[in-house]
């Protein structure tokens, strides 16, 4: 394992599309700072740097994630995957090396543009809201989220065996689960919320509904289990619950009139239970698999 891991981030560092792929994220961290307008206190316009953490961070680093394993693992059909067999490497041991590296250089990314955003936030002047432990729990969630597609898309780049089949299919997921999210998301919310203002002119407000059936409360345990599951759920609730510590902070609302979202730390054991369940799978499948 220690030499697969070596060869695999020799080539990651030595190659040109990790640090593409970071410049990317550096840049993407920079537009989300520019575009990350504050708020008003005081009569004075102050910017809170972590107000640009989630805002299009979910969507980009999912895409991110199937680009880069896709490729990073697909350019071992060039015979090196065959000659590590040959020589004797066990094969879950390659597909686990493969994971662990991607894994760790999407952490690596991540990490660069949390420190992208945070430090050229308070570059602008900018003011911290939320507490380090409310920011850092959510974006240890977001990473493990990320971690778990890391796991699907090495084994997903590694069972196919033309170098862009993985990058194609990995994509193409992504776009199924962006789906199945878009699908549910507003399921729940009409099954488990609903709407209220107080006054004519107020704004309107989620409201959790006391008097949902037994049959609505099974659908929706259904329905939240496929949202803690799957990438975009995932990330969806992560970004409701960050957005919305940050706007009670801001204006100061109480439960009376807004329904307070917990940061859902419950994603996390269904996120490992997908990366066993995608790394078992994978074995199983690649051990059978003719690899030429």
């Amino acid at each position: 394992m220690s030499k697969l891991l070596n060869a695999n981030f020799s080539r990651l560092f030595k190659g040109k599309f990790f640090y593409i792929c970071a410049a990317a994220a550096f840049v993407f961290g920079l537009i989300e700072t520019i575009l990350n307008k504050g708020t008003i206190r005081m009569g004075d316009w102050v910017v809170h740097p972590e107000g640009a953490l989630f805002k299009g961070s979910g969507f980009f680093f999912i895409v991110l994630t199937a680009v880069l394993v896709g490729i990073f693992v697909g350019a071992e059909h060039d015979g090196a995957l065959r000659n590590k067999i040959i020589v004797g490497q066990k094969r879950s041991a390659i597909l686990l090396a493969y994971s662990i590296t991607c894994s760790a250089a999407i952490a690596m990314i991540h990490l660069l543009f949390i420190a992208t955003v945070l430090i050229s936030g308070l570059i602008r002047g900018g003011e911290f809201l939320l507490s380090f432990g409310e920011i850092a729990l959510c974006e240890l969630l977001q990473l493990l989220s990320l971690i778990e597609l890391c796991v699907l898309y090495s084994a997903i780049s590694l069972l196919n065996t033309h170098k862009f089949s993985g990058t194609i299919i990995s994509l193409l997921m992504v776009f199924a689960f962006l789906a199945i999210s878009s699908i549910i998301s507003p399921l729940i919310s009409s099954l488990k919320y609903s709407y209220e203002s107080y006054f004519a002119d107020a704004p309107i407000y989620l409201v959790e509904d006391e008097n949902i059936t037994t049959e609505d409360k099974i659908q929706t345990a259904i329905l939240e289990s496929i949202q803690d599951i799957t990438p975009f759920g995932q990330q969806h609730q992560i970004q409701e619950s960050f957005y919305n510590a940050y706007y009670l902070q801001y204006e100061e609302m109480t439960s009376d009139n807004y329904t307070k979202v917990p940061i859902p730390v419950e994603i996390a054991p269904f996120a490992l239970g997908a990366i066993a369940a995608a790394t078992a799978v994978g074995v199983l499948v690649f051990r059978k698999k003719d690899v030429k």
